[in-house]
C-alpha cells in the first residue's frame, strides 16, 4: 500500500468515525488541540499528520492511531452508494454537489 493510498484511508476513517460520533470538525479540532483549518486540511488530504496528531485525533474517538490507518474500517452503506454515483459526474457537476451540500449544512445548522 502506497503513502496516497495510505492518506486516503485516513481520511474516510475519519469522516465515519466523525458521522458515526456526530462530531463536527470544529469539535474534533477542539478534542484533538488543532485548528479548525488542520482538520478541514487533513479532511481535504492537503496536508498528512505527524505521529503526536494521530494520537490525539484516535484519543478523541477513543481508538489507537493504528486503527485510524486500518482499512479493514468501511464506510456506511449509504456512504458507499453515494460514492458509486460520485464517480460519474465531471468536475463541474461535482462543484455543483459540493456547493449544494455546503448549503445544506449551513441550513442544518442555523
Amino acid at each position: 500500500m502506497d503513502y496516497q493510498q495510505q492518506l486516503e484511508i485516513l481520511q474516510r476513517n475519519l469522516y465515519k468515525l466523525m458521522h458515526d460520533s456526530n462530531t463536527s470538525m470544529r469539535r474534533l479540532s477542539a478534542d484533538a488541540g488543532v485548528s479548525p483549518s488542520y482538520v478541514q486540511k487533513l479532511l481535504s488530504g492537503e496536508i498528512n499528520p505527524k505521529l503526536d496528531k494521530l494520537v490525539e485525533l484516535g484519543n478523541c474517538f477513543s481508538t489507537s492511531s493504528s486503527e485510524l490507518l486500518d482499512d479493514s474500517i468501511e464506510p456506511s452503506a449509504l456512504r458507499q452508494e453515494i460514492n458509486t454515483y460520485l464517480v460519474e459526474f465531471d468536475d463541474s457537476s461535482l462543484e455543483f454537489i459540493l456547493q449544494m451540500c455546503k448549503r445544506m449544512k449551513g441550513e442544518k445548522h442555523t
